[in-house]
């Protein structure tokens, strides 16, 4: 594994972050760069934006990124004024999200769930401010950032054909259609979208991975995920 992330002496994100950050470096170069699901196409180019304007500086690029990360806390924060929330509780929501370690580590990396979650918080803000089309827009990107993204797109668009918005629910297909008809246009055969995948799965398999539950609090905090729980009691 190429190792990029050293701190305090521990490796924190691994090989992942790192062929990421490389691979954000040659997005211009190779359109056969896109064909494959390891990094999918619209968190690549974001990427390679962010890694352009830092010069390819990886701290500055990693500085960005925990920008944008804080812009995503800020999109919460303005959702919840549209809701019309009370400002103790959006303080409350703001700092279990910000201060969580998961958050903060995720936001500074090149994983796709760093954009993922801001578009998420982008997509609450739009939808509120009732800016259907620019929601409708971002959640079609959705999927193209992260595969779950498919998961928060589907909700929507199944508002958008219920409300007979169909210039919304067609802004919503059209990147995955664009990109679909990409995949079968490059690739010899359509299943080599997964082969990497599957070629890591034999590795994998082979290894011994720990069951123990006791170990989840080292991951998810238990000081900010209990507070987190409380949210069900409110409308």
């Amino acid at each position: 594994w190429w190792v990029i992330d050293y701190v305090s002496g521990k490796n924190i994100f691994y090989g992942d972050d790192a062929y990421r950050f490389f691979l954000a470096r040659s997005a211009w170069l190779d359109p056969a760069l896109y064909a494959y699901n390891f990094n999918l196409p619209v968190s690549m180019v974001l990427d390679s934006i962010v890694v352009n304007l830092a010069g390819e500086d990886l701290l500055l690029s990693r500085c960005i990124h925990a920008f944008l990360g804080s812009c995503a806390l800020a999109l919460v924060w303005r959702s919840g004024f549209l809701l019309g929330l009370r400002k103790s509780v959006m303080v409350c929501a703001i700092l279990i999200m910000g201060m969580m370690p998961l958050y903060a580590l995720v936001s500074i990396s090149f994983y796709g769930e760093s954009w993922l979650g801001l578009g998420l918080c982008m997509i609450l803000w739009l939808f509120l401010s009732n800016r259907l089309v620019a929601a409708s827009l971002v959640a079609g990107l959705l999927p193209l950032i992260r595969p779950e993204g498919i998961f928060f797109l589907v909700p929507l668009l199944v508002l958008m054909v219920k409300e007979r918005k169909w210039c919304a629910s067609a802004l919503m297909i059209m990147p995955g259609f664009i990109y679909f008809l990409f995949l079968l246009f490059w690739l010899p055969e359509f299943q080599d979208f997964m082969q990497w995948r599957i070629e890591v799965r034999r590795v994998l398999s082979k290894l011994m991975y720990s069951n123990d539950l006791s170990l989840l609090p080292s991951t998810y905090s238990l000081m900010l995920v209990l507070p987190a729980t409380l949210g069900i009691f409110f409308k």
